[in-house]
């Protein structure tokens, strides 16, 4: 392991779980739950929560990161046909209003490993379809369902405090780019692979004013 900044592989290698992050994917709390998995005990003995850890201080820094998935098959003896794999995505322009400004598909290996994801969509208004799929894989993977629990009750009443969910600034903006054709173009032909690879429908956009 190194103290790259771009580490964005996450392991709990008890269970043989990974967990790639993608930013603004909730990437923040995917990484809280890998090291809750990693060392349950230390992560609440320590007052750590899910949902408001900070990533700056978070508890398993640099203990179950990685910085490429070649150093995790040298130093885990890692099978994607054995290990859970696991990566968030989210709707390209719901991403891009939230602030991401990087390709989803350069990340994860996802050019070499994308069959040996399980792709979990993550919509903020409505989370319950990727709270449901995570626990499924965990329990595939024998997390216990006290562990199991744990982070689904944190999941189902939290949100993350730098979350921009809902807010008046995120709804301006989605209103500003959806009001102008060449911005959506634009929008479009970035992601264009992204909506087209992890299922994502097309965003309609209003050209009347045009």
């Amino acid at each position: 392991m190194t103290n790259d900044s771009r580490q964005e592989r996450r392991i709990a290698d008890k269970y043989k779980l990974l967990a790639c992050t993608i930013a603004k994917n909730f990437s923040t709390v995917l990484t809280a739950i890998l090291c809750y998995l990693f060392d349950e005990r230390g992560f609440l003995e320590d007052g750590r929560n899910l949902t408001s850890d900070n990533y700056h201080f978070r508890f398993c820094a640099n203990r179950n990161e990685y910085d490429s998935l070649a150093t995790i098959y040298e130093e885990q003896s890692f099978d994607p046909n054995v290990w859970g794999m696991v990566a968030v995505v989210r709707d390209p322009f719901e991403r891009f209003v939230s602030g991401f400004a990087d390709k989803c598909l350069r990340r994860c290996d996802f050019n070499s490993h994308f069959n040996d994801y399980h792709i979990l969509k993550f919509d903020t208004f409505n989370p319950s379809q990727l709270i449901d799929g995570l626990a499924a894989i965990l329990r595939k993977h024998h997390v216990p369902e006290s562990s199991i629990d744990y982070i689904k009750t944190s999941l189902s009443m939290s949100r993350t405090p730098h979350s921009t969910m809902g807010t008046a600034e995120q709804e301006e903006t989605k209103q500003a780019i959806l009001s102008n054709k060449y911005l959506m173009e634009l929008l479009i032909k970035m992601y264009f692979y992204d909506y087209v690879l992890l299922g994502f429908p097309l965003p309609a956009f209003d050209i009347s004013n045009q």
